[in-house]
C-alpha cells in the first residue's frame, strides 16, 4: 500500500501536479506553521500592546 502511494505521487509530480497536490506530510506540516505562525503572532501583539502601557 505504501509502494502504491509513493508511485502515485511521483506520477503526479512528473506531471507537474507536485506542487498543486500536498502529500499528508507536507500539509501537515504546513498546519503546524500556521498554528506556529499565529501563535507567535499573537504573543508579539500581546507582548507590543504590554510594552505600550
Amino acid at each position: 500500500m505504501r509502494d502504491l502511494l509513493s508511485n502515485f505521487e511521483e506520477d503526479h509530480r512528473s506531471l507537474g501536479y507536485g506542487s498543486e497536490v500536498p502529500t499528508y506530510r507536507e500539509r501537515r506540516f504546513s498546519w503546524l506553521h500556521a498554528i506556529a505562525a499565529i501563535l507567535i503572532l499573537g504573543a508579539a501583539i500581546f507582548i507590543g500592546g504590554h510594552g505600550l502601557v
